[in-house]
């Protein structure tokens, strides 16, 4: 697998913006373009300073009655699901000490899913067996249109509607749920399930 590029999504919260500048300069230095996804808070004086400042790539209105924050770690999935190119998810706060961390991709074809730490012991046990970590998912825009099906909705609104009205074993896949009860990683988990795909 070849990355094109590494996404990441934030929202105004100070501890997340702070990042973005080292985020972007660190994965320069590694010879990688980056995507900065915004979701704008709806008050428009601190969402005219953060964009000023953070100069994002994409940004999306905040969808009214979802969290906040649960809006963000989405809007990563979801652009990397509307881009051509193959897209590396990270958390802005996360960076890794050397080169070698992008090594193992290179060993996966091209339109695989690389679910990156799936082997961490944190993952082991109920009710997190199956999960993967969501900073080192990897890849291309046709293999997370497939698992999201964000090629059959106009816009990331239709697309957490969507979601919202399905029966999910696991609950804190819900998107509609405030974020200590919300988990990207177990939503991805019933989204991969459900894609149904175990070769890829």
């Amino acid at each position: 697998m070849k990355i094109d590029s590494v996404i990441t999504s934030v929202n105004f919260h100070p501890d997340y913006l702070t990042f973005v500048k080292p985020w972007r300069e660190f994965w320069s230095n590694m010879g990688m373009s980056t995507h900065l996804c915004y979701v704008r808070s709806g008050d428009k004086f601190l969402d005219e300073v953060a964009e000023q400042a953070i100069n994002p790539d994409s940004v999306h209105y905040r969808i009214e009655n979802m969290d906040y924050g649960v809006q963000a770690k989405i809007a990563r999935f979801y652009m990397a699901s509307k881009f051509v190119g193959t897209f590396l998810v990270t958390d802005v706060d996360m960076m890794p000490t050397n080169r070698s961390f992008l090594e193992p991709y290179k060993n996966a074809p091209q339109d695989h899913l690389v679910q990156f730490g799936v082997d961490h012991f944190s993952y082991q046990r109920a009710p997190d067996i199956g999960k993967w970590p969501s900073h080192g998912v990897a890849a291309n825009m046709e293999t997370f249109q497939e698992i999201l099906r964000s090629d059959e909705v106009e816009n990331m609104q239709e697309l957490v509607n969507h979601w919202t009205g399905r029966a999910w074993q696991d609950l804190r896949c819900n998107p509609v749920n405030r974020f200590p009860y919300f988990s990207d990683e177990s939503l991805m988990r019933e989204l991969v399930r459900s894609w149904n795909q175990p070769d890829r």
